[in-house]
């Protein structure tokens, strides 16, 4: 306990009445060795600040990704070179180590890293282990193709990652992926290239308005743009372009019969949704779009 005396603000006068107050402060100490390098002394200075911004402090999720990479946490490592990988960045940390190498830097962002997350060990947590990594990446490239596209801004909203996953997730794997009740197996309805390349086009499709001026036909925010229950990541798509995506298989392949709900990848999609009402309605969308 270290005690500060004479400390007179208006709120300690406030609170304390003038009195000497108490304040609970953790200090950390670390050997000194007159041998470390600067970027070891950072590290180390690093890795002690996220232990602040982790277990005491309400530090923003950019702050505490700069410093777990800082401090060369495996995590934030793993989260880092994803990062690079996909050619996009979070808290400016990828473009700061390309401008550094001078390699030009990922010309977008993503809102947040929420569910993209490795475990301590560097391992793969969260919707990278429930999804797929394969299928995270498909949903990042279709939204850069889309942003590239339509020349929108540089923050791509991690919500629209989360619901492209869903999407690549059962209809571009197989029956061994998901649990339903159903009898026998069954390969994938969509390639994820193929897939990739309708939602690119659906979402940056033009036509004319009345004026003769092109406009985009389907406006991206459709995606993201909800709330209260309608915020169900698995739900947004069945509102949107699921249908279009079933209608649009269907005729690919010259079948005769729709792709309902009752189709094993789609009674699992509609299973991953939380609410019973938005299940139900889930199903009615289908059948409308039939």
């Amino acid at each position: 306990m270290l005690r500060i005396e004479g400390i007179y603000v208006p709120i300690l006068l406030e609170s304390n009445g003038g009195q000497d107050v108490a304040l609970a402060i953790t200090l950390d100490f670390h050997e000194c060795y007159p041998t470390l390098s600067e970027l070891e002394m950072r590290e180390t200075e690093a890795e002690i600040f996220y232990e602040d911004a982790v277990d005491r402090r309400g530090f923003d999720q950019e702050t505490r990704f700069r410093a777990g990479y800082s401090a060369n946490r495996p995590k934030q490592l793993a989260q880092y070179g994803w990062l690079n990988e996909q050619n996009i960045d979070f808290g400016g940390v990828v473009t700061k180590e390309c401008l550094s190498a001078s390699i030009a830097p990922p010309t977008y962002s993503l809102s947040s890293l929420s569910k993209l997350d490795f475990g301590v060990d560097g391992k793969a947590y969260g919707d990278f282990a429930r999804y797929g990594l394969c299928n995270i990446n498909a949903a990042v490239g279709t939204a850069i193709k889309i942003h590239d596209k339509l020349n929108l801004e540089q923050i791509i909203p991690v919500t629209l990652i989360h619901i492209l996953t869903r999407t690549f997730f059962f209809m571009t794997e197989n029956s061994s992926k998901f649990k339903v009740d159903t009898k026998g197996t069954w390969t994938q309805l969509w390639e994820k290239d193929d897939l990739q390349n309708f939602l690119v086009w659906y979402y940056t499709n033009t036509t004319e308005d009345y004026s003769g001026k092109k406009v985009v036909t389907h406006n991206l925010a459709e995606i993201s743009g909800r709330s209260g229950a309608d915020k169900d990541l698995s739900w947004r798509a069945f509102d949107t372009y699921l249908p279009k995506i079933l209608e649009q298989y269907r005729a690919k392949h010259g079948r005769t019969n729709k792709i309902g709900p009752d189709h094993p990848a789609i009674k699992a999609y509609i299973n991953s949704i939380e609410t019973e009402a938005l299940k139900k309605q889930a199903k009615l969308e289908l059948d409308i779009a039939a």
